[in-house]
């Protein structure tokens, strides 16, 4: 059951925006919830100590399950009128699969709330084309959203 604390075996990429969170417990909570979870940050400049989640805060909370992989993070991220151009798709990629090889689940996480408006959805299908049996999953925070009440569904995000 990699990464998955229901019923199902197939393999889960999970997906997170922090935005509506309180602060980084929020996430450090939700992702207990996944077993050998590793948060990786796909955020191109997560280190500005003024912003929330920063990648300092969030080493200092989560330790070794805190990945930031810069290659990942978009380029276009400050302007709404250019389209996503992810830094180094294949790098980041590569990097990502050398630790779900390594078993650890991977959460892809950046601030933006809407998942497919995002560039993680474009990071989370490249994974998909590599890993054709895994799945897609919100991953589920917030004091309703028990694994035991309500499983996250396996089901793969569609591309278009």
């Amino acid at each position: 059951m990699e990464g998955m604390t229901n019923q199902s075996t197939k393999a889960a990429i999970y997906e997170v925006g922090y935005r509506g969170m309180k602060n980084e417990r929020d996430l450090k909570l939700a992702a207990a919830r996944v077993a050998n979870s590793i948060v990786v940050d796909v955020r191109i400049s997560p280190g500005r100590p003024f912003i929330p989640f920063n990648s300092s805060r969030l080493r200092d909370l989560l330790g070794d399950g805190y990945l930031w992989v810069r290659d990942l993070g978009n380029l276009n991220y400050r302007s709404y009128d250019e389209p996503k151009k992810i830094a180094d798709l294949e790098s980041g990629i590569t990097q990502v699969l050398a630790q779900i090889e390594a078993g650890r689940t991977p959460i892809l996480m950046c601030a933006c709330g809407d998942f497919h408006e995002c560039h993680r959805r474009d990071v989370a299908l490249a994974l998909l084309e590599r890993l054709p049996d895994a799945a897609i999953v919100p991953l589920p925070w917030g004091p309703k959203t028990l694994f035991d009440d309500a499983p996250p569904s396996c089901a793969p995000v569609s591309p278009e």
